[in-house]
């Protein structure tokens, strides 16, 4: 079953200035996800880069050991 409805995701690290927002039919694929990820991330820096997904909020948070994703 293939979810049609609209959805928006914005992906962003303050840090480095990166915001884009994804609209797609139904959840955008995980490689698109990454793609953003990667322009968006600090190069050998600590930092967080937020995603929200139709108004829910996840914090990718890269303190130097490793990524930790927080839902709010």
């Amino acid at each position: 079953m293939t979810n049609t409805a609209k959805t928006e995701t914005t992906i962003s690290n303050s840090f480095t200035g990166y915001s884009a927002t994804i609209r797609t039919n139904g959840t955008p694929p995980v490689s698109t996800i990454q793609k953003h990820l990667r322009k968006s991330k600090a190069r050998d820096c600590q930092s967080v880069t937020i995603i929200e997904i139709d108004g829910i909020r996840h914090d990718l948070i890269d303190l130097g050991r490793g990524l930790t994703l927080t839902q709010y």
